[in-house]
Formats: structure tokens, C-alpha cells, sequence
């Protein structure tokens, strides 16, 4: 079993619907709360000690590797495709779609978020999109950056009834090469939007650059279609790079909806607007640097509230930043792949550069950059992490405490299990791993949660 999964009494499921739901993170005002948090204690130390040892051991396990295959290349000629594996793509469709409880919007819009999400990938007008006619959803804006498209994904906007869907394009891969560089600007900034309200929270950088970015171009049409259109929902969507965006986004709405005097204040107020966000194999993208500000912390779980990510089996993907050990056991086990032919999708890409340069600088760049360590390990999901262990299998409702949550054992307590933190890599190939990334929005996999061209929800439960 990838993970260990705990029977819950029915009286937490009142804890996942977004009017009523208690804090996710478990952070009361008790002392005894904090003392399960160790990043400002010797412990927390020793820990990232430990880490930043590891991901050394593993780069020169993985350096070492490649210059025994180059050595072992030079005085022959391989032909680079014949390793290649023409394997099926990972097909099937989710038997399960999670409930409102879980993420506190319906499960057909959870579905159409998906089905967006993917889709955005081979956008290029409002046109784009196909969804069933029955479910009502028409997309009124598109914008794809113009000449800037390859720095700056594309963003559209669909309205379904009173909601308004806002989705944000992901990594496009080698066609897009600037999305695996933002990927990699995870320096925690602050934000004016949210300062005045929670001055110690931060979200990665290059995402929020590029949310302040559409919000400075595009929050005036967004604004006037909802009070057009009498929205009284948005829900912020994407995948991936996308779904961080989505993640950013949120905490940059929150923050303005509350600040005196602003246009999304104003805005919020008119219409009682409810903000959700809805991301599929997202990268972590908040920090909190000071555990016990009660606003910050307060503002963090208002927006973790109304915020979920699915991951689907060993995506790795949702694992960054801060879960360092478990890109390390996915870099260990892809070591036969890292020496051959194979691509090399762009988390490792992004970590390591192209492969011809990589026996030169692996232990040097960690050795070098082991501070990023310290700081990669401050990022986690704030909102509830959604999980499925395959696609025949209920999701299960995971929490995201971070790297330095501990628990200390208490007499009579069961140690918790529905931790996000308690999936464990099983092997997969780069490519399988690639398609798990990609298969919940049907991108070249699945369709997992989304529509294809008829309703098929009598397929699912």
C-alpha cells in the first residue's frame, strides 16, 4: 500500500464543508499545538541536516551513474531510439468523483474544471473548448499573451449559471520552454494584496508574478462580468503550473476582498462572492514564516478552506517544494532512464538541467545551493490535497502539516494517517510518471475526472 488510510468517524465530515469547516491545519492557540512543529528547534535543524545529506548522496549516485554510461558510450555508436518503449498511454477514467463535502463545489463542476484545465493546453480562442451542451457552460474570455505567450500562460474565463470559472494554462513542456523557469523561481515574496491582513505569509515568486501580471491586465473584464452576469461563485482552476497559478490567485483575491476601499471589496460585497479553488497536480506555493501570527495563520486557513489539490498516485509534481525526499526516491529510481535516451520531463529537467550537463555540475550545484534546501522546505498545501491511489478507488481527503510537523507521541493518541506526507514512492517509469501527472485532466492520458464529447457519469459513482 502507498499510503495507510484511516477510518474517520462521521462526525469529520461536517469539517470538509466550506461553511462550517473547523481549520485544516490543526493550528489552535495551545502551546502544545506548536510543539509538534520543529523548524525553530534543534530537531528542525537536524532535519533539514539530514535532508540536504541525502539529496547530495543522491546527486552523486546519480552523477556517478551518467559517467559510467558516457565512459561506456564513447567508442560506440547506440542508436538513441532503440530503448524507446512503445507503451499504451495510462487510459481509464476516475470511477469515483470526490463529493461537494470534499471540495465544496458540485461534482459536475469539479469535472468541468478538469475537463478546462486540460483543454487549455490546446487552446487558442474561446472556440477551443468542447464540453457537453447539457452542461451549460459557455467560455467568454480567452487570452493567450500574444507575443508573450511563452513566457506567460494562456488564461480563460467560463461561466456556468451564477459561477464563474477562471482557468490558467500549465507547463506546455519543450514548445514552451519558460514555464519550466518559472517552475523553478520558488523564491517566497510578498504580496501587497494580502500585507495589510497576513504580513507573514508568502507565495512562490514566479507565480505570483505572474498573477499580479493577469490581475493588473485583466481584473477590470473579469470584474464587469461578474457584475454583469450576477456571478456569485468563483472558482480558480488549472493544472499544474496552472493550478499553482490558480493557488496564487486565491490568496491574492482574499487579500483584496479584504482591503478597505478596494475594487474587489467592493466587488465581493455586492454579490456575497465565495471563492474556491479547484487544482490538479499542483506545486506548493504558500509559506507562513511565522506559525503563531494569529492573522496570518487566520488568513491561511480561510483561504485553505475553500481550496483543494488532487493528486493522482506518485505524481511528483504536488510534492514540490518541500517535499525533497520524495523527488530524491523518484530521482534514485530513474537513474536507468536518466543514463539512457529517454526524455526527461521537466521536474528533472528543472532540477538538473539538460543532461550533457549534468555529470559536470549535480554535486556542485547542491553542495553550493543547499540554503535553497532550507528555504524549498518552508512550502506546503494550506487547502485539502484530494488523492487517488488509482482510478477505480475513492479519493481520500489528505492534509498537508509540512516538513517540520512531528507529532510528539501522547499517551492514548493514535498516531495521525490521513497525512499527505504518507504517500511513499513506489517505482514508476519517467514516462508512466509523466502520464500520472497529466491523466486527472485527460492531457494525452486518462480522461480521469474530465468530460469528453457525451456525459459519461454513468460511469461514475
Amino acid at each position: 500500500m502507498w499510503f495507510k488510510r484511516k477510518q474517520r468517524d462521521q462526525s469529520e465530515k461536517s469539517n470538509v464543508q466550506p461553511a462550517k469547516q473547523k481549520r485544516i491545519s490543526a493550528r489552535s492557540n495551545s502551546s502544545s499545538d506548536y510543539q509538534d512543529y520543529h523548524d525553530d528547534d534543534e530537531h528542525g535543524i537536524r532535519m533539514v541536516e539530514d535532508l540536504i545529506q541525502e539529496t547530495k548522496d543522491v546527486a552523486k549516485e546519480v552523477s556517478s551513474a551518467i559517467k559510467k554510461s558516457v565512459e561506456k558510450k564513447k567508442d560506440t555508436n547506440p542508436n538513441p531510439l532503440h530503448k524507446r518503449h512503445n507503451k499504451a498511454h495510462l487510459e481509464g477514467v476516475c470511477t469515483y468523483v470526490p463529493t461537494k463535502e470534499m471540495t465544496g463545489i458540485d461534482a459536475d463542476l469539479t469535472r468541468v474544471c478538469a475537463t478546462l484545465s486540460g483543454q487549455m493546453y490546446g487552446a487558442r480562442s474561446p472556440e477551443s473548448f468542447k464540453l457537453p451542451s447539457e452542461l451549460g457552460v459557455e467560455v467568454v474570455l480567452y487570452k493567450d499573451n500574444g507575443k508573450l505567450q511563452e513566457t506567460t500562460p494562456g488564461m480563460a474565463v467560463a461561466i456556468k449559471g451564477s459561477t464563474m470559472i477562471i482557468i490558467w494554462c500549465g507547463t506546455r513542456g519543450t514548445s514552451h520552454p519558460m514555464d519550466i523557469v518559472i517552475d523553478g523561481s520558488f523564491a517566497p515574496l510578498a504580496s501587497r494584496a494580502w500585507q495589510h491582513t497576513a504580513p507573514f505569509v508568502r507565495a512562490q515568486g514566479g507565480i505570483l508574478a505572474l498573477v499580479e501580471n493577469y490581475m493588473s491586465l485583466y481584473e477590470k473584464e473579469i470584474q464587469e462580468e461578474i457584475a454583469k452576469r450576477g456571478i456569485e461563485n468563483v472558482v480558480l482552476t488549472g493544472h499544474s503550473l496552472g493550478g499553482g497559478i490558480a493557488q496564487v490567485a486565491h490568496l491574492y483575491l482574499q487579500g483584496e476582498c479584504e482591503k478597505q476601499h478596494s475594487d474587489w471589496q467592493a466587488v465581493a460585497s455586492k454579490s456575497s462572492l465565495k471563492i474556491h479553488t479547484v487544482a490538479f497536480a499542483a506545486p506548493m506555493t504558500t509559506v507562513n514564516l511565522k506559525r503563531d501570527d494569529g492573522a496570518s495563520a487566520r488568513f491561511i486557513d480561510q483561504v485553505g478552506q475553500s481550496m483543494c489539490c488532487f493528486v493522482y498516485e506518485m505524481n511528483a509534481v504536488p510534492q514540490e517544494y518541500d517535499s525533497v525526499h520524495f523527488v530524491n526516491e523518484v530521482l534514485k529510481s530513474a537513474i536507468p532512464e536518466l543514463v539512457s535516451d529517454i526524455p526527461v520531463p521537466g521536474v528533472l529537467k528543472w532540477a538538473f538541467g539538460a543532461k550533457s550537463k549534468i555529470q559536470d555540475a549535480m554535486e556542485s550545484m547542491i553542495e553550493g545551493n543547499k540554503e535553497l534546501i532550507g528555504v524549498m522546505v518552508l512550502y506546503r498545501h494550506i487547502g485539502r490535497v484530494i488523492f487517488y491511489q488509482s482510478c477505480k478507488d475513492p479519493p481520500v481527503q489528505l492534509v498537508d502539516e509540512g516538513f517540520f510537523y512531528k507529532p510528539r507521541m501522547r499517551s492514548g493518541l493514535p498516531p495521525r494517517q490521513n497525512l499527505f506526507r504518507n504517500i511513499t514512492y513506489q517505482k514508476e517509469s519517467i514516462e508512466t510518471l509523466a502520464e500520472m501527472h497529466n491523466f486527472l485532466v485527460g492531457n494525452n492520458a486518462g480522461p480521469g475526472l474530465a468530460y469528453t464529447t457525451q456525459l459519461n457519469d454513468k460511469q461514475m459513482k
